[in-house]
């Protein structure tokens, strides 16, 4: 068998996953079979022996069946695009119906570490932030593109009224797309701001107690809702506020204090205090001389 024979079968059985037979040449022995495992910490490299291409990795994994009669192969080469390429030598042979493992890593080109990001947002126009950075607007179509983005982990959030925020991890390849998708979800509460005049009035929301003002709350739920703001010396403050999903209403009301009870003025404007006086002077006397005739005996 020629080797150039045997280069053939070699390739064709790195594609397939099988050995094929070309006609004329005998079937090689069951125990003629080794394979090299290559492990790399990327998918979809593609792996060379001796600038031949074996195949590409699936899961970090490719297995190479090589013929232990066959010529031995002596270098290992591993290119992906935005990825430093990756050689080294094949030292050993494996042994018939064995696998001999080749470890490689894989390093991204700083050059070339810039990808694509492909995200898909219903309903349309939230505001995209990547790493917490404002980098636009997800436009009508529901489509959001951004070439620019370095490779690796990134978090995209979402924010639009009347939806709940939406955050989630990307990764993102280098020289590659990457695609995301996202489904917000309406909002079905919203925010009260409440203040009064004075600060400290204790409020109640749908006859439920929430604290004093100022006061926030965060989540109330869409609808008609009653309040009230009471506070020692005052009036009770009680109104009807509508709260819309996703918005935030602000409450201020000015309490107006209790009024006093009038104190009542006689006619001809005297009060009844200095008549009062010289009756309870008479009694006050005779005590006064009781007690000095007792002092004197």
């Amino acid at each position: 068998m020629k080797p150039v024979s045997i280069i053939i079968i070699i390739v064709l059985a790195c594609t397939t996953g099988s050995l094929f037979i070309l006609p004329g040449m005998a079937e090689p022995a069951e125990g003629d079979i080794g394979y090299y495992k290559v492990h790399v910490n990327v998918d979809g490299v593609n792996v060379y022996f001796d600038d031949q291409l074996m195949g590409v990795t699936k899961d970090g994994v490719l297995m190479v069946p090589v013929l232990i009669s066959g010529p031995r192969y002596t270098k290992l080469y591993l290119e992906k695009i935005g990825y430093r390429p990756y050689q080294d030598a094949i030292l050993s042979v494996p042994t018939a119906g064995n696998y001999l493992n080749i470890y490689a890593t894989m390093t991204v080109d700083p050059m070339a570490a810039n990808g694509t990001l492909n995200l898909r947002v219903n309903p349309a126009g939230p505001a995209v932030y990547i790493d917490g950075v404002l980098t636009g607007r997800v436009g009508v179509s529901g489509v959001y593109l951004d070439n620019s983005i370095t490779s690796g982990n990134h978090e995209i959030s979402l924010q639009m009224n009347g939806y709940n925020p939406y955050t989630m991890q990307v990764y993102i390849s280098p020289n590659m797309v990457t695609s995301a998708s996202a489904t917000l979800i309406p909002l079905t509460t919203g925010i009260l701001e409440l203040n009064s005049n004075p600060q400290g009035a204790g409020v109640y929301l749908d006859d439920q107690y929430q604290g004093i003002t100022p006061l926030t709350l965060p989540s109330v739920a869409a609808g008609q809702h009653r309040l009230l703001f009471r506070a020692g010396g005052f009036q009770d403050y009680v109104m009807v506020v509508d709260v819309n999903a996703g918005s935030t209403v602000p409450v201020s009301v000015l309490l107006q204090a209790n009024p006093t009870t009038p104190v009542s003025t006689p006619a001809g404007g005297k009060t009844g205090l200095p008549l009062i006086l010289p009756l309870c002077a008479i009694p006050l006397a005779g005590l006064l001389f009781i007690l000095h005739r007792t002092v004197r005996r």
